[in-house]
């Protein structure tokens, strides 16, 4: 049975995101409304080229939008992977916030094999400050174009190597102007990955 992720004294603080843990072996859950989110642990370095894709996660967590629990720890590689499903039909502009390294990927429909990377945060060193914006210009896509309604699949990686911890994922819909992201992708739009 999932139980609702608490650590107490860990430090762990998901802010807005609430997360439901898993044991890393079973699938994500059927409902929408989720985002799949897995972490490797004692991994060291910044570059999200060490993240152990095929390997299993020591923590899988179901997150109810694009952001990530922060200050987790050191040393550790994650992942939130699912799908988008767009809620209207135009362009739409996406914004990373990272620390340490980190990127977002969009597939051009719901298959990974298809995803691009669209904005990210890289180098030595190279980070943000929590749900900051606007300190890289990678950290903004181009205008996406969506369709209402379809899903795509979105991947946002993240490699921390020491001291703080966070990620989050924030946009603009069609129609929306601004020089930052209206809110964080929320989980209404978002389903758990599925193999």
């Amino acid at each position: 049975m999932a139980a609702v992720f608490a650590c107490g004294g860990c430090g762990v603080n998901p802010h807005p995101s609430t997360a439901v843990e898993r044991p890393a072996d079973n699938a994500p859950l059927g409902d929408s409304g989720i985002i799949t989110y897995e972490r490797w642990n004692n991994i060291k370095g910044e570059d999200v080229n060490l993240i152990p894709h095929n390997a299993a996660p020591d923590v899988a967590l179901e997150l109810k939008n694009l952001q990530m629990p922060d200050d987790v720890g050191q040393d550790f590689a994650a992942r939130m992977r699912g799908y988008l499903t767009a809620p209207t039909t135009g362009a739409y502009t996406f914004w990373i916030s990272c620390d340490d390294n980190g990127e977002l990927s969009l597939s051009s429909d719901h298959l990974p094999a298809n995803k691009t990377r669209i904005a990210y945060v890289s180098g030595s060193p190279a980070w943000t400050g929590y749900r900051e914006w606007g300190k890289f210009p990678t950290q903004r896509s181009q205008p996406i174009s969506l369709v209402a309604g379809r899903r795509y699949y979105v991947e946002a990686l993240l490699k921390e190597d020491i001291a703080e911890d966070h990620l989050a994922v924030g946009w603009l819909k069609p129609g929306e102007i601004g020089s930052v992201p209206t809110e964080i992708v929320p989980g209404q739009h978002l389903s758990p990955f599925k193999q």
